[in-house]
């Protein structure tokens, strides 16, 4: 015989958050217009509004990048996609890869580059990236 738990009265419940000003490195006060922007009902991935957005996205980035190529696309997703869609477009196999790690992100980036597999030639420690450790990763690698 199972029963289900009903819900706590506290999600019923109205919950005030004061309105502080927060100054640290983060999380961080919104702008109240931000804060009424994402009441806003989300735009479906393949809505013809967030299509034309997509595609006036890509036009900028051919200006910006100064190109014609019509393999200039504007991809939506999270940090991850991008450092991933970045690395998989000029890391080949074999490719020597320079990477900072001081952190998550340099820990990620190194992990993407053997999977595509690249070397990866690692500089620094995880509290910072010194221009001598980038030339000591190089040397090693050029010997």
């Amino acid at each position: 015989m199972s029963s289900i738990l009903p819900p706590p009265a506290s999600l019923f419940e109205h919950l005030p958050v004061p309105d502080v000003k927060l100054f640290g490195p983060g999380p961080s006060n919104s702008n109240p217009r931000v804060i009424a922007t994402q009441t806003r009902p989300i735009v479906p991935p393949l809505h013809p509004t967030l299509i034309r957005i997509k595609e006036d996205v890509r036009l900028a980035l051919q200006y910006a990048f100064q190109t014609r190529n019509a393999h200039t696309w504007a991809i939506t997703g999270t940090g991850h996609a991008g450092l991933e869609c970045a690395m998989t477009n000029v890391v080949e196999r074999g490719d020597r890869v320079l990477v900072g790690v001081n952190g998550f992100w340099g820990e990620r980036a190194s992990e993407v580059a053997i999977r595509l597999g690249g070397t990866r030639l690692l500089a620094g420690t995880n509290d910072r990236v010194s221009t001598r450790s980038r030339c000591e990763a190089l040397g090693k690698a050029s010997r």
